[in-house]
């Protein structure tokens, strides 16, 4: 209890638990004065406003800066005991938030209706968060299977870097940070390529939601320093370092999906972090098989309007590392430039043809695949 009772003090090892410092326990005073905890069987811990303000009032020297706060007190610093709480059957242990007042329950109501349902990813261990009361019943599961995990009955992609942080990168930074030897970087990217779940806010995470927005579909967590309100990130190397890490794992998440189109930034960034980024996923794609299986410099598509679809199945024994037809829809001609994707026109198409010996009922599909294509009188050049 010593992280819940005294902010940024803690025991707990990072990399084996999810979290720490007790800075996410104290959103529960958002609606409740009097939040306790414990497991079955055992003593609970509880605060509360009423009992602590009256230990303060008995003390002369502070009695005075309680009426100046208008009988405010910092509810978690002072524990107390009380007895076991109600723990329901199935779990070993309970949060109690008896709510405010009215407003409170009210907020309550709204927190738990727009609870991110990505929350069991981003949270190790958590297989199960169930919500009940309020008009928001809701159960959210998941679990991991060969293929990643599922949540909700939808398949994920995962994928996770870690790496050791050079010390001299941790010079000036809180000393439970200096304390870490390790990033890490994990993301998710649901499996069929689609929009996030709603209620899922596109920022980075650390491993709570920061105020760093981000412009791709994906549920990301970075380890990268952050200021003291844990909204938004520490600009420098060992950010950049982190940020460049998590490229490369969107860059294989990426590699992963039937169509890496949804990774593959267009468009503007939604932040300077998010520039950085998708500076780094870019990076990674050029050098990564993502073309199915080869790396965009080993790929073209053909770029002949109309004449495209038809003529990439005619050509694709020819021509090395042509890519399927759907790749050339207008709506993906941004990320193929991005990628640096060669187009072939159909004056390059004519030149590759030179030469080629084949037979006349070869030509005469080629004849008509190119019938449609744009610059005609590039075909003038075609082999007869």
């Amino acid at each position: 209890m010593l992280a819940l009772s005294t902010l940024r003090a803690s025991a707990k090892d990072p990399t084996a638990s999810a979290g720490r410092f007790g800075v996410g326990f104290a959103a529960v005073l958002a609606v409740t004065d009097a939040p306790a905890i414990g497991s079955r069987g055992q003593p609970a811990v509880a605060w509360s406003a009423a009992r602590t303000a009256e230990l303060v009032a008995v003390v002369p020297e502070l009695a005075g800066d309680l009426v100046a706060r208008g009988g405010h007190v910092p509810i978690l610093r002072l524990p107390f005991a009380r007895e076991p709480l109600p723990v329901p059957e199935g779990y070993d242990t309970a949060v109690w938030l008896p709510w405010r007042d009215g407003p409170a329950a009210a907020l309550a109501s709204r927190l738990l209706a727009a609870l991110d349902p990505t929350l069991p990813l981003v949270l190790p261990g958590i297989t199960e968060i169930r919500v009940v009361g309020g008009g928001a019943d809701r159960t959210l599961t998941c679990r991991d299977t060969p293929a990643g995990p599922l949540l909700d009955g939808r398949q994920w992609r995962a994928v996770e870097r870690t790496g050791p942080v050079p010390p001299e990168l941790l010079a000036g930074r809180p000393a439970e940070e200096r304390a870490l030897d390790t990033w890490t970087v994990r993301a998710w990217v649901p499996a069929d390529g689609g929009a996030l779940p709603g209620g899922v806010a596109p920022v980075l995470r650390a491993p709570t939601a920061t105020d760093e927005p981000l412009s791709l579909p994906v549920v990301l967590v970075a380890s990268v320093p952050l200021e003291p309100t844990r909204r938004r990130a520490v600009r420098g190397p060992l950010t950049d370092l982190v940020l460049a890490a998590a490229g490369d794992a969107l860059a294989a998440l990426a590699v992963s999906l039937d169509e890496p189109f949804p990774l593959i930034p267009t468009g503007l960034a939604a932040g300077d972090l998010d520039a950085a980024v998708r500076a780094a996923l870019l990076a990674a794609l050029r050098s990564a098989p993502v073309c199915v299986g080869r790396r965009p410099d080993e790929s073209v598509v053909l770029d002949l309007g109309d004449a495209t679809g038809t003529a990439t199945a005619v050509l694709s024994e020819l021509i090395d590392g042509l890519l399927p037809a759907s790749w050339t829809a207008p709506a993906r001609a941004a990320a193929l430039t991005a990628l640096g994707v060669r187009r072939l026109s159909t004056a390059d198409v004519v030149e590759l043809l030179a030469g080629i010996r084949r037979s006349p009922a070869f030509w005469r599909t080629v004849y008509t695949a190119l019938a449609l294509a744009p610059d005609q009188d590039a075909l003038a050049a075609l082999p007869v």
